[in-house]
């Protein structure tokens, strides 16, 4: 057997296990006793639940990684690349065409078998605690926008990404990753005015007693923005969540409804006939997973860090900490949130401190 076969199923397999273990403690972790901070806000049927949705969501993605993972393994084992390979290739194109053709079908083909578990995580789960409220329809049309979105989007950026590939040879991963940084800055830009509006309406925010306090805020720090926005976001789900986008003037504050109204080389492996740029990068996908996990962890720590910056800085200069406080808790409780998870569960994917954690930071501060 290949060693780069074997390095690879490693990796995914391990990519599962480690998964499977990090989910199941992280279930058995949780408190079944309500915290004192939260009582008041919680009662003990709404905290049973938020503990049972944490089980199911947590049953149901371990669930699905089982289905997932042994249809991946078989798909490589069984030569499944150089068939799609092979497919492309029968077209008679060139190399950026005939890279998009493979890059395509492999990715309809995982959007197709990922369809029927996000039917259930939508109808099924959410729909049980009174989150969902997406219709067939939206489901439908947000499938077909996503599809339309990464074919035109995506499409362009790796047809660059395999032309520099072609052209530069040796430098070509620094002029990919200048690329990518600077796809990444314009979208930025774009994401607010072009792409987001696709999925949900954007209204200016009514005058009244929140659009004044939140300007009057923002004028004090001098935050310059484009303007402050609420979203229809109560046509997909009941959970809350607010955002702000964009970068100097451009910048957007992004209020849910649903908040608003609740509170105030490797081809060998893969048994390839034919070696090429486009099937390499999705190969170097998978040895990639377990440096972008390393990654993804420091990421997480600096994230981690600037939240609680972030909540220092908002006590600092709003001063009102016990109604941000209010606030968090209110947000955790809409949205089911597990308040006690589990600290190897926090260090490998949590991009936001606990709750309790960060309440207890905000304590320390007044």
């Amino acid at each position: 057997m290949n060693i780069y076969l074997i390095v690879i199923l490693f990796i995914i397999v391990g990519n599962y296990l480690l998964n499977a273990v990090v989910e199941t403690a992280n279930v058995r972790y949780a408190k079944t006793d309500l915290p004192k901070e939260y009582e008041g806000y919680y009662d003990a049927d709404k905290y049973r639940q938020s503990q049972d949705y944490l089980k199911e969501n947590t049953r149901f993605e371990i669930t699905t990684d089982t289905i997932i993972t042994p249809i991946t393994v078989t798909f490589i084992l069984v030569g499944g690349f150089n068939i799609v390979d092979g497919i492309a290739r029968g077209f008679g194109l060139g190399p950026i065409l005939t890279g998009l053709i493979f890059a395509g079908i492999l990715l309809l083909a995982l959007q197709l078998m990922t369809i029927p578990f996000s039917v259930y995580n939508t109808f099924i789960i959410e729909e049980k605690y009174g989150f969902n409220r997406t219709t067939p329809k939206t489901f439908i049309l947000d499938i077909l926008k996503s599809w339309l979105l990464a074919g035109l989007i995506g499409g362009i950026v790796f047809s660059v990404i395999l032309w520099l590939f072609a052209r530069a040879e040796s430098w070509a991963w620094v002029y990919c990753w200048v690329v990518v940084v600077l796809f990444q800055i314009v979208l930025t830009f774009l994401a607010p005015v072009i792409i987001l509006p696709l999925f949900n309406k954007f209204y200016p925010l009514e005058d009244g007693e929140l659009k004044a306090a939140i300007e009057d805020y923002a004028r004090s720090q001098r935050f310059k923005m484009k303007g402050i926005f609420k979203m229809d976001a109560s046509k997909r789900s009941t959970k809350s969540n607010a955002f702000f986008t964009g970068f100097g003037k451009l910048r957007r504050i992004v209020l849910f409804d649903t908040l608003i109204k609740r509170h105030t080389t490797l081809f060998s492996a893969f048994k390839m006939q034919h070696t090429s740029i486009y099937a390499s990068l999705f190969f170097f996908a998978f040895l990639y997973a377990p440096i972008n996990l390393v990654i993804s962890i420091f990421s997480n720590i600096l994230s981690r860090r600037h939240e609680y910056e972030a909540d220092a800085y908002a006590v600092s200069t709003y001063r009102r900490p016990e109604s941000m406080i209010s606030a968090l808790k209110k947000l955790t409780v809409d949205n089911l949130s597990n308040l006690t998870p589990h600290p190897l569960k926090v260090f490998l994917t949590y991009g936001h401190p606990p709750v309790l954690e960060r309440i207890r930071a905000i304590r320390e501060l007044t």
